[in-house]
């Protein structure tokens, strides 16, 4: 899944620059490198490409939307109004899950997610931004009775869900079709790996549709 590993990166240099307002091009790609050594990922951006994201992305962005891409700390994220009090349970949830996985697993093994045992490039051993928590907090709005162990899924939606709000316009019918697939998914309370799976190529669907469109 290149295209999704491509988007991957790209919202990584949005975290990383919201986190470290001061580094330019450089430092970025410099972290990036460093990160795919360690975590065993490929194909880093180059520093012309995190300097084009910066420039085009991040540069016509408002410091509202800047702020959703630092990680979520509580109660730190509330207090400097990143977001508003009431998603501190959406948070703190995904936290306690996030530290119960740092400590029972390796941080990545290859890009693939241990607990769902399938490549999913755009979810890492890592705290969550607080754009993950808004979008986590929104998934547990509309399914608020589930069980523990769909934590992981409902991340992963709500990790999807992040991407088609940003190119849902841009995509069009193939947005449509993702978000009619989301809708599906929380009706019927999905949960399953192969639920997931299923979600995961209307994703890359989508995907692949903006990637085409930018050619």
């Amino acid at each position: 899944m290149p295209q999704i590993t491509d988007y991957w990166w790209k919202e990584r240099v949005k975290s990383i620059k919201a986190e470290n307002p001061s580094w330019g091009a450089g430092r970025i790609t410099a972290a990036l490198e460093k990160e795919a050594e360690e975590h065993s990922r490929t194909e880093p951006p180059s520093e012309r490409t995190v300097g084009r994201v910066l420039r085009d992305d991040w540069g016509k962005m408002k410091d509202p939307d800047k702020a959703k891409y630092k990680v979520f700390y509580w109660p730190e994220s509330m207090e400097r109004q990143d977001l508003p009090w009431d998603r501190s349970g959406a948070g703190l949830k995904l936290l306690r899950e996030f530290l119960k996985r740092a400590d029972d697993a390796p941080p990545v093994i290859g890009s693939r997610l241990r607990v769902l045992n399938f490549s999913l490039p755009f979810l890492m051993w890592q705290r969550p931004t607080n754009r993950t928590v808004e979008w986590f907090w929104r998934v547990t709005q509309a399914m608020p009775n589930r069980p523990e162990e769909n934590v992981w899924f409902d991340w992963g939606l709500a990790a999807m869900l992040e991407h088609w709000e940003v190119i849902k316009e841009r995509t069009k019918d193939k947005g449509e079709q993702f978000a009619r697939d989301i809708e599906e998914a929380v009706i019927r309370e999905m949960g399953s790996k192969n639920d997931f799976r299923w979600l995961v190529k209307s994703f890359e669907s989508l995907v692949n549709e903006e990637v085409a469109d930018s050619v």
